[in-house]
């Protein structure tokens, strides 16, 4: 058993990166079907969009949550922090529906290098009788990310910013990398990391 334990500074530093990641998803489901509308595709085709992203981060979680666990949650959740803000920004760039696919599937590939280490580092530095509680704020914290990035993205495109939406979700993103410089790694060696 590790004997680090999550603290409040810790705690705080990995709920705002649950926020970011959430923000960062999400804001583009409020942008999709207006732009897709204006570039007149259908609606299977802006849901395919979505349902691309989704496919692709349920094929590569479980390889992610392997190399956490090779190489360590700091540096995998680091680089995904960095790849999911520039796929962010790519949305955009992009409105024809192939752009928009791969971009997807880009983002989908790499939500998971920022979202599967962070709870498990909660399982790892949660006190022992607390992993259901921390847990519960993990996921609340996503769930808020979820809320706000749609949120922000409407009331930007509401004033005809849609494309700043982006630069907003990935500004958080790039915050949490830096204040996530200084979490600490916790990587535990299971099977897959031996």
């Amino acid at each position: 058993a590790m004997e680090a334990q999550l603290t409040r500074r810790q705690l705080a530093v990995l709920i705002t990166g649950l926020k970011a990641t959430g923000i960062g998803q999400s804001l583009v489901f409020a942008i999709l079907a207006p732009l897709g509308r204006e570039e007149q595709l259908s609606e299977l085709q802006n849901t395919s969009v979505i349902a691309g992203s989704a496919l692709v981060i349920g094929l590569y979680s479980t390889h992610w949550g392997r190399l956490s666990d090779r190489v360590g949650r700091k540096p995998v959740t680091l680089i995904g922090v960095v790849v999911v803000a520039a796929s962010v920004a790519l949305y955009g760039t992009t409105s024809s529906l192939w752009g928009l696919l791969a971009v997807s599937g880009l983002a989908g590939l790499t939500v998971g290098l920022a979202s599967v280490p962070l709870p498990t580092m909660v399982g790892d530095l949660a006190p022992p009788g607390t992993e259901g509680i921390a847990s519960g704020v993990f996921r609340m914290a996503t769930d808020l990310g979820w809320v706000v990035g749609p949120m922000v993205q409407g009331a930007m495109a509401d004033e005809g910013l849609w494309g700043w939406g982006f630069v907003v979700a990935g500004v958080p993103l790039l915050l949490f990398g830096l204040l996530f410089l200084r979490a600490p790694e916790t990587g535990r060696r299971g099977p897959y990391g031996q």
